[in-house]
């Protein structure tokens, strides 16, 4: 590992919860929205549990991506996952869309940490593959932040 920063167990076992829709378990309380973090000790990726989003929390939201840029610290960064349901003409879609997220308002330490470890937690999530959505999503959502983002078909 360039960074020196390892991935905890936990991360992958949070990807299959958001991943595997299990029969007959209640929808409401399915992830959308899982957010990693490097830990305070800086010498792993875990899980942010505090604040992960489960479906009950966006099901009346009208702007869904102003509520997942809430949840976002302004001043560091995260990786996240959030479970993306649309309509094609054809059939109703799930995608897994991976987002790092860097506000301007975090050290450019902080920033070059996650940059530098994002690789380690996407190759934790098998069928994750590489297609970019939108650079600066930031721009799009009106909010001062420069995030990737990369789709991963259910």
């Amino acid at each position: 590992m360039a960074s020196g920063i390892a991935v905890h167990d936990d991360v992958v076992l949070t990807f299959d919860k958001i991943r595997v829709r299990l029969q007959g378990a209640d929808k409401q309380e399915q992830l959308k929205l899982v957010l990693f973090k490097i830990s305070d000790d800086g010498k792993c990726i875990i899980v942010d549990e505090e604040n992960c989003l489960k479906v009950k929390h966006l099901e009346n939201e009208d702007d869904i991506f102003k509520k997942i840029v809430s949840v976002m610290p302004k001043e560091d960064c995260r990786y996240a996952l959030y479970d993306c349901s649309w309509e094609s003409k054809d059939s109703p879609k799930e995608d897994l869309v991976f987002i790092m997220w860097a506000p301007e308002n975090s050290s450019i330490k902080k920033k070059m940490k996650y940059a530098s470890s994002k690789q380690y937690i996407k190759a934790k999530f098998q069928g994750l593959f590489k297609t970019p959505i939108a650079q600066y999503l930031g721009v799009l959502l009106n909010c001062p932040t420069t995030i990737s983002l990369l789709v991963c078909s259910l």
